[in-house]
């Protein structure tokens, strides 16, 4: 699951690739109010969470009970100065123009995307200062009792493991970069193998996600006892597979929780917090494990995979109709830049806030569901939703507008849930159907890409961009000829491109 701060995070990465620095030079020349302004956007979104939170939780909470759940939770202030951070951060590479300084300072390191990736380290400081924020605030609020060390770099590992795909295909990128002219032109004219190499990586480390959530988080395998005995034979009795059940070792009272993952049935794992076995009976317990057990059921992490790397369809689809509209419209390269960047992420948002979490409160409905056609005891599920909310601090019921950003529906909703259920009530048993299904996911799948390309060949990559980026590959070669004859077929192929 996307944290908040990995959305801020790739959508700082999206800005910071999006830019097109002007004329070599920064708009300010000044170095002192250059480190002033930047210090600034980095510190000031922190300070503004925390002075603004402080003074609405100590004055308004009791005023404003309705939305009570929205201002006691230190945690709902996340995003909103979270894309004030990164509001920041957009000031800071188009005015302050950091990917000019950075360019100036390493001019000797030749690979110019890993060269760029420095810039995003203001908008990674300024993120875990939110954080600290929350921290500080959970402290105040709740008495949260881990460390600051266990609070921030679970979150900060967590923040950082989707750019491991991205940096991987910008070193690639890099690499191919400096291959031989023939090697470049290669994969310039066949550009869909190095979108394959991508795929192929992302999905390496979806695979192996256990062995990063386990070097994310403390764990330690679940002793021999009586919880465990109780959960093998639960995973006996419905005949679901996995590799061992492990304690995440949160250290914080304030989080009760579990999780399942891994694809394979040989690499897929329980977590468990210890949190959850202090403060749970065995009959809890076991309800909980069952409510993860119905993920496996269903296979909700095999379609979270195919709907992750559906996002890439979504977005060709997004972009083969609108990226004619933006070529056609001229507002100047910095304007044009912040456009395309702004767009990008709205897309981005979209499909993984509401299209995403729409899916996912439906995945979780039906391990709800799967749960108590289980457990010999339904009523354990309940309680042990209403102890996990009590421990986590989640409120119980919510606006309807608040729960189309989460994603899980609210405790309430998956009460009166279980209890339709559990009378078989027609409306409540919907549920069990799989939502998803590998022939409809394919068909919808094949219908994209069949619409894609009927409606345009070159929806990625217009024939003109390819052979202007033949063209500068000659040029840097100095191969004039060879490059101006690439330009001209360029025109050709759009000609709108020379307006």
């Amino acid at each position: 699951m996307i944290t908040q701060s990995a959305l801020i995070f790739t959508s700082g990465l999206i800005f910071l690739f999006f830019s097109s620095p002007q004329n070599g030079k920064s708009y300010i020349t000044d170095p002192y109010l250059t480190i002033f302004l930047l210090l600034l956007f980095t510190i000031a979104p922190s300070i503004l969470l925390y002075a603004f939170a402080r003074a609405t939780l100590s004055r308004y909470i009791n005023r404003f009970s309705r939305f009570r759940f929205l201002i006691r939770e230190p945690y709902h202030y996340g995003l909103p100065f979270g894309i004030l951070a990164l509001c920041g951060f957009v000031a800071q590479i188009y005015y302050l123009q950091t990917p000019i300084v950075i360019r100036k300072f390493l001019y000797f390191f030749n690979f110019t995307n890993i060269r760029l990736m420095i810039c995003i380290i203001p908008l990674v400081f300024s993120i875990l200062l939110n954080r600290l924020s929350i921290y500080k605030l959970n402290r105040l609020m709740f008495g949260q009792a881990s460390s600051r060390k266990d609070f921030l770099l679970p979150d900060l590992k967590l923040m950082l493991l989707p750019s491991i795909p991205f940096g991987a295909s910008l070193l690639i990128s890099d690499i191919i970069e400096h291959t031989p002219l023939n090697v470049r032109i290669f994969f310039i004219k066949q550009y869909y193998i190095y979108w394959l190499i991508v795929l192929s990586i992302a999905l390496i480390m979806f695979i192996k996600s256990p062995y990063f959530i386990r070097h994310i988080w403390k764990t330690a395998i679940l002793p021999d006892g009586a919880v465990r005995q109780r959960i093998e034979a639960l995973a006996k009795k419905t005949g679901l597979k996995y590799k061992d059940i492990l304690v995440w070792k949160i250290g914080d009272k304030n989080f009760a929780n579990a999780g399942m993952a891994g694809l394979l049935r040989k690499s897929r794992y329980i977590f468990i917090t210890d949190s959850l076995l202090d403060n749970l009976s065995i009959d809890e317990i076991e309800a909980i494990v069952a409510h993860e057990l119905g993920h496996i059921k269903y296979k909700h992490i095999l379609t979270y995979m195919l709907y992750s790397f559906g996002y890439l369809i979504f977005f060709a689809f997004v972009y083969a109709i609108f990226h004619p509209l933006f070529k056609d419209i001229h507002f100047g390269t910095v304007a044009t830049a912040l456009l395309g960047a702004i767009a990008t992420i709205s897309v981005f948002f979209i499909y993984f806030i509401f299209i995403f979490r729409y899916f996912s409160r439906q995945f979780e409905r039906q391990a709800d569901l799967y749960a108590i056609s289980v457990l010999d005891n339904p009523e354990s599920f309940k309680s042990a939703l209403i102890k996990v909310a009590r421990i986590n601090h989640i409120p119980l019921q919510m606006p309807r507008f608040a729960e189309i950003f989460r994603t899980h529906p609210s405790i309430f909703e998956r009460l009166s849930l279980v209890d339709k259920a559990i009378v078989g009530n027609s409306e409540a048993l919907r549920y069990t159907n799989p939502i998803f299904s590998f022939r409809k996911t394919a068909a919808i799948i094949t219908a994209f890409l069949l619409i894609l390309v009927f409606t345009r060949k070159d929806f990625l990559f217009f024939t003109s961009d390819i052979h202007y980026e033949i063209g500068r590959q000659y040029a840097n070669e100095g191969m004039l000829d060879a490059a101006i004859n690439e330009f001209n077929k360029a025109v050709i192929s759009n000609p709108k491109s020379t307006d």
